[in-house]
């Protein structure tokens, strides 16, 4: 059974070359692992066209982007048994930080959130805001509506805190981050050994 390690945080954090880096490091130590980003299923570059025709946090972007997410849960069922350790690049915590910050009812974001894989780790990939928005390393409406963004800023700590999520300073080097989260990840698969078993969460601050 894999051990499902998530990456959160805002756009342009560093997430995506966190994981990669990551999953590099671990298929190099001998462990199997994947990377499952949503932005590369099925026909994701369309439905993310289309879901940036409306603003954020509009009920039509949700729905298009939480089908992008379940996706994702389906690739990890796909891969839970052949796979050491699956990581998944922007997973339901970004959904809750983005959504969670918008005028979607409470009430239908938790329906969704009640079908969602919990990861067995996740790492808050933190930066602030105004470095998420200098780097434009990818285009992207959130950074650019500051008043949703701060918003969005505000409840991924909420999030973090509330979950016991890993904290990175996403301003260190990529490779210092890298080395950080598979200490992390090698300690977690070491309880799972130990055990017989993945614990639920690691609690760290780094």
């Amino acid at each position: 059974m894999a051990l499902i390690v998530s990456f959160e945080g805002l756009p342009n954090s560093g997430k995506s070359t966190a994981g990669r880096l990551l999953q590099e490091k671990l298929v190099k130590s001998g462990v199997k692992s994947i990377v499952l980003d949503a932005d590369n299923f099925g026909d994701a570059r369309i439905i993310r066209n289309v879901a940036n025709k409306y603003r954020p946090g509009h009920f039509s972007r949700a729905l298009l982007y939480w089908f992008l997410h379940f996706q994702q849960e389906d690739a990890i069922e796909k891969f839970r048994e052949s796979q050491e350790v699956i990581i998944v690049d922007r997973f339901w915590g970004s959904v809750c930080a983005i959504d969670g910050s918008s005028d979607i009812p409470a009430d239908i974001l938790e329906s969704i959130l009640s079908y969602s894989t919990k990861p067995d780790l996740t790492f808050f990939i933190d930066v602030p805001l105004k470095v998420a928005i200098e780097r434009k390393i990818r285009k992207s409406v959130l950074v650019n509506n500051h008043q949703m963004a701060k918003r969005i800023e505000k409840k991924y700590h909420k999030l973090a805190e509330a979950g016991d999520w890993v904290h990175i300073d996403g301003q260190r080097q990529a490779e210092e981050i890298c080395e950080s989260c598979f200490g992390i990840v090698n300690k977690k698969m070491d309880q799972a050994i130990n055990y017989g078993k993945t614990p639920y969460c690691l609690t760290s601050v780094i």
